[in-house]
């Protein structure tokens, strides 16, 4: 069932089907949720690729949020309550016009730049390569939560993440992973990965 479909007039999560069961909240799971309330503080600024109810979430506890949405319906439905709610820290973008700029629109901001940066929205490809654009953008000890990181780590693509300390929490089949970036991050384990597209 497409998400638009499991949505009322609001962006409020799926109900029993939500992970973290709270209406409001993100579809991460509910410990994932419950960490990273505590990790956000009013001075993040922050990137997100996939917007939903997390956005909204995000945005009363930090400074700035910059989404990215690949489904432009569900961006206008989105961008909707932002802009009823006259939420001004958030700045929600469609990109999906040109698939590779999907990713690659983190590039416009400078390196070390965002305390947080959370990657869901679209699957496949398009996560493994959001994970490796995030890495440069991303402050020391700053965090890159990752959500269904159950099928980035299965095909291995965040092997290069293994110096980093890591937190993962489950629910029923979903995982919410919390990468946190080094001081100095080991740079050879990134190059391999990080191969021009």
């Amino acid at each position: 069932m497409p998400r638009e479909d499991l949505m009322g007039d609001k962006l409020r999560p799926r109900d029993s089907l939500c992970p973290s069961g709270g209406p409001g909240e993100p579809w991460y799971t509910l410990d994932g949720v419950m960490l990273l309330a505590k990790i956000l503080r009013k001075n993040f600024v922050c990137f997100e690729w996939g917007a939903g109810a997390s956005t909204l979430w995000i945005a009363n506890r930090v400074k700035h949020l910059t989404t990215i949405e690949h489904n432009k319906e569900w961006f206008e439905k989105v961008f909707a309550v932002v802009t009823e709610e006259g939420l001004k820290n958030i700045d929600v973008r469609y990109e999906w016009a040109k698939r590779n700029e999907y990713t690659k629109c983190i590039r416009a901001f400078p390196d070390e730049y965002f305390d947080a940066i959370f990657v869901d929205g679209a699957g496949g490809p398009h996560r493994r390569k959001a994970v490796i654009e995030a890495v440069p953008k991303l402050k020391p000890f700053g965090l890159l939560l990752v959500d269904d990181s159950h099928h980035l780590k299965c095909s291995g693509c965040v092997d290069f993440l293994r110096y980093w300390a890591q937190v993962d929490t489950f629910n029923n089949k979903r995982s919410t992973t919390f990468f946190f970036k080094p001081k100095q991050s080991v740079n050879e384990g990134f190059r391999k990965y990080n191969k021009p597209v």
